[in-house]
């Protein structure tokens, strides 16, 4: 009986919480198609001899794990299309803040 109390007391924040993951997981997985770069190579040194199917996988929940925490922390959402756009925008925000050419001067 103390499940159903939880999960009436607490189901729309771990929604809001799984909401927010799954918007990570999903830019995350777009983003590797676009170039983003991942933490393979980091997790290569932390933690050597490995298969390449670990350290996929290894970065894979460290990006979206710390992509959906950052996104609750930072936008704090109080509703789903909130959560989603907050696991969506901080992966989106790395990727223009790691990608993007410095400015040029173009004056004279």
């Amino acid at each position: 009986m103390w499940g159903v109390a939880f999960l009436l007391a607490h189901g729309q924040n771990i929604l809001i919480g799984l909401t927010t993951l799954f918007g990570a997981a999903g830019m995350y997985v777009f983003s590797n198609f676009k170039g983003f770069d991942n933490s393979i190579n980091f997790i290569k040194r932390m933690i050597p001899g490995k298969t390449d199917t670990f350290y996929f996988r290894a970065d894979f929940l460290l990006m979206s794990g710390s992509g959906a925490i950052i996104g609750l922390i930072t936008f704090d959402p109080q509703g789903i299309y909130q959560a989603l756009a907050a696991g969506f925008g901080w992966t989106g925000a790395m990727n223009v803040l790691l990608k993007a050419d410095p400015p040029t001067h173009t004056g004279g």
